[in-house]
């Protein structure tokens, strides 16, 4: 009886579920984090080339003169054969003649002081198109009048990153007292729409 139940423990032990043939294997992909995937296509997004300053034409288009202040908003229209780019603040001489006036200019979002503020974006300018500045200066000195003043006739206005001006000829003799000269960023729209 004894080696009858070992056999039986033997056998139990030694042999293996068979498996059914209904039965399915499902595998299971695992990723790891340095295993190769591929990666979503990018798209290069291409920005315009800087606008060269022979590629511009400037004019003033809106001006005005109050409480001792001339202001005066630039249009620059793309004069060339592709979209180009105007991005932060424009440089700025003043002549008279040509002879350089020396002045200081102050970079601002807001030259007047009750305009709403300007941001400093890139200003896309396809062909024909326009881009706008305000300039603003004091045209009566503290002491009154145009005593220490310095007088100018035009204008240009240089472009971030080139080389060269784009000339502005105002035509007449104009004060800029106290010789703080302020400028706007570059803008899509005349920063003094309603003011014609």
């Amino acid at each position: 009886m004894a080696l009858l139940l070992a056999a039986f423990v033997l056998a139990s032990c030694g042999s293996s579920p068979a498996a059914s043939p209904n039965s399915k294997s499902t595998t299971t992909a695992t990723y790891k984090s340095g295993s190769k995937s591929r990666a979503p296509a990018v798209t290069e997004v291409r920005r315009a080339s800087s606008c060269y300053p022979s590629s511009l034409h400037s004019n003033i288009v809106n001006q005005g003169a109050a409480g001792g202040t001339d202001t005066l908003v630039i249009s620059l229209r793309n004069v060339s054969h592709r979209t180009c780019e105007l991005v932060g603040y424009p440089d700025v001489q003043m002549l008279r003649g040509s002879r350089h006036i020396p002045i200081t200019l102050v970079r601002s979002t807001n030259p007047l002081g009750s305009v709403s503020r300007l941001r400093v974006t890139p200003v896309v300018v396809p062909r024909n198109a326009h881009a706008f500045l305000l300039l603003s200066y004091g045209n009566v000195s503290g002491t009154g009048g145009n005593k220490g003043c310095v007088f100018m006739n035009s204008l240009e206005i240089g472009v971030p990153g080139h080389r060269g001006w784009v000339p502005i000829w105002k035509g007449v003799d104009a004060p800029i007292c106290d010789q703080g000269v302020f400028v706007s960023p570059f803008t899509a729209r005349d920063p003094l729409p309603n003011t014609r």
